[in-house]
């Protein structure tokens, strides 16, 4: 039998949650403007495109909105879309939940 190596990189796992977000860009301002269907979070940014340093700002955004470090946020996924995933360590997803759906603007 022949055994075939391939190089895996190994990512250390941190306990936290996930949320997808939809960037729009060109907005006046930065908020959470709606909640799609599927639990996606609509993200309206006062940036020009959707990767780049509108990542960074979306890290900025979440870490000020949750009051938590900007690293323990990081976008996972997405990095050049409009859809993203975004990582918070060390929050739990009720909790997180509950704050994200308060932030909401209806």
């Amino acid at each position: 039998m022949k055994r075939l190596f391939r190089k895996f990189n190994l990512h250390e796992g941190k306990r936290g949650s996930a949320v997808t977000v939809h960037v729009v860009p060109g907005s006046s301002g930065k908020r959470i403007s709606n909640v799609m269907e599927d639990g996606t979070l609509v993200v309206e940014m006062d940036t020009r495109d959707v990767s780049g340093k509108t990542n960074q700002a979306i890290v900025k955004f979440f870490s000020g909105i949750l009051n938590v470090s900007v690293d323990e946020i990081e976008v996972v996924a997405g990095k050049d879309g409009a859809d993203k995933l975004i990582s918070i360590i060390n929050e739990n997803t009720t909790d997180l939940h509950e704050k994200l759906m308060a932030l909401v603007e209806k």
